[in-house]
């Protein structure tokens, strides 16, 4: 039960579904350009550094893996991308005036960004280190908006 709830956390943060909930919001914020900008560069460099450095680092998946990925395990792809993305919406959510449904809201997107990078240590593709930059990459990639 608990390899099934699991799975389906992780694919909240498999570049297919980042992908679909990346065009919903493109679409969104399409007349709000700034706003535009801020979350492709946010998801977009995100990924797009932790595949180089994928590339570059090569550590191999651990063999005993629960899921089955083709690219390397350093850093955590998922972690990097949700990071960035749900972290972009919180970061939105914040910008706005704050009430009961924006905490709530908040509250939500930080456990789905825990939730998915938690689920790729479970499914033993990741280690915590893996995890850990990965996040950092998705951290990074926030801070122009929420400096802006």
């Amino acid at each position: 039960m608990r390899l099934l709830f699991f799975k389906a956390v992780t694919r909240m943060g498999n570049w297919q579904m980042i992908t679909v909930f990346v065009a919903f919001f493109t679409y969104y914020f399409w007349k709000n350009h700034n706003t535009l900008f801020f979350l492709l560069l946010a998801v977009g460099g995100s990924t797009l550094l932790a595949n180089i450095i994928k590339i570059i680092v090569k550590k191999p998946r651990r063999p005993d893996a629960l899921l089955q990925e083709r690219t390397y395990a350093f850093p955590s792809g998922h972690a990097a991308t949700s990071t960035a993305f749900y972290g972009f919406l919180a970061l939105h959510v914040l910008k706005g005036p704050i009430h009961t449904n924006s905490i709530i809201q908040i509250a939500i997107l930080a456990s789905l960004i825990i939730a998915i990078s938690y689920s790729r240590i479970y499914l033993r593709v990741h280690d915590w280190a893996d995890v850990k930059v990965g996040f950092i990459i998705g951290l990074l990639f926030l801070l122009p908006y929420a400096t802006a």
